[in-house]
């Protein structure tokens, strides 16, 4: 493997910068696989996450703001979406969801211009990373909120491990079952939501992945009439279930891990498979070939035991599997964002090829 922008100023004598350190270790290898390629584009890698989305939503159905006022009415809380997780919009429709049925004022940021900064930190230009981080900062100081949370793992991470070390902001960014998890015993849940779930936790603790998973059974079991069944976990997966092509993962292992998953799940005759991470979202949703079992993010299953819900369209993408096909499908989507065919295939290739 060839050494990375953010290895070689590690190997430079940079190791006290608290960017390097945080992003150097074991964990962080398949990232840089894919950040720190000479030839990684912040235009193609943004633009894509700008496409995927808005084949996927119609301008007036995209619930973050882009663009922050100078001077907004302050907020309880600020959703900070970060950029990654727009590639499955319908989980942050699902989350947003959450939030008006739990009564929350609340204020929603997402895209590539409110990024955490890993992006940037893991291909190595720190500089640049700094300056993304105070933006963002800035963006979400603008609703002196109470509270500040993230659906984003990765976005909780670089707040919590790189930003509050090289910066001061006035706020902590928590995960959302960190948020919800003290509120969903008196959620206003109608009637029981009948269903047998199989959760698929993660192990570790970079992420807070033990922490995020007891939270995530209690949520699950709080729903009324949600039976709780614990999935094996698989260390080979990673602390978020990134695509194997990012890890030393042989195709042969990986799919060893996906038929005994979704083997346990349908040996236990689960209705769902609940996920923790739109990571996780976005490579297990395109298995369920493999069982009768649907994949499912806890933020999906709350918000459905509330009565709502949202096709997760990335999913069906994935499973048509043909370039072409999808995008007659989406020619409405192109037309009122204005994306040329050109540009929704090379965001969609990566993703059904």
């Amino acid at each position: 493997m060839t050494t990375t922008t953010i290895e070689k100023t590690a190997q430079a004598g940079a190791g006290d910068n608290p960017r390097v350190d945080a992003y150097a270790g074991p964990l962080w290898k398949g990232y840089r696989k894919l950040y720190g390629d000479a030839k990684f584009s912040y235009k193609d890698y943004f633009g894509a996450i700008d496409v995927i989305a808005a084949l996927q939503l119609m301008p007036d159905e995209i619930p973050w703001l882009t663009i922050v006022p100078r001077h907004p009415e302050p907020k309880d809380t600020v959703l900070f979406l970060g950029c990654n997780a727009l590639r499955t919009p319908n989980l942050v429709l699902a989350t947003v969801d959450v939030l008006k049925a739990l009564d929350i004022d609340f204020v929603t940021i997402g895209g590539p211009a409110n990024c955490c900064s890993i992006v940037q930190s893991l291909h190595g230009d720190m500089h640049m990373a700094e300056k993304v981080s105070e933006t963002s900062s800035d963006k979400i100081s603008r609703y002196n909120p109470n509270n500040v949370v993230t659906i984003c793992p990765n976005c909780n991470y670089t707040y919590e491990h790189v930003v509050s070390k090289t910066q001061d902001p006035p706020f902590e960014m928590v995960q959302f079952y960190e948020f919800l998890h003290g509120r969903i015993q008196d959620a206003p849940f109608e009637k029981p939501f009948e269903k047998r779930i199989g959760l698929h936790r993660h192990l570790g603790s970079s992420h807070h992945q033990d922490r995020h998973g007891e939270m995530c059974a209690d949520i699950l079991a709080a729903i009324p009439g949600v039976e709780v069944v614990e999935l094996p976990s698989f260390e080979d997966l990673g602390p978020l279930c990134t695509h194997p092509a990012s890890t030393d993962m042989t195709e042969e292992r990986h799919d060893e891990i996906m038929d005994a998953l979704f083997s346990a799940a349908a040996a236990e005759k689960c209705d769902m498979m609940a996920v923790i991470y739109h990571s996780c979202q976005r490579e297990l949703g395109a298995q369920e070939h493999r069982a009768p079992v649907e994949v499912k993010s806890v933020y999906e299953i709350v918000a459905e035991a509330f009565g709502y819900h949202h096709e997760d369209k990335l999913k069906r993408f994935r499973k048509i599997g043909d370039v072409d096909a999808i995008l007659k499908e989406v020619a409405p989507n192109m037309e009122a964002h204005r994306i040329s065919p050109d540009a929704a295939r090379a965001a969609l290739a990566p993703l059904v090829g």
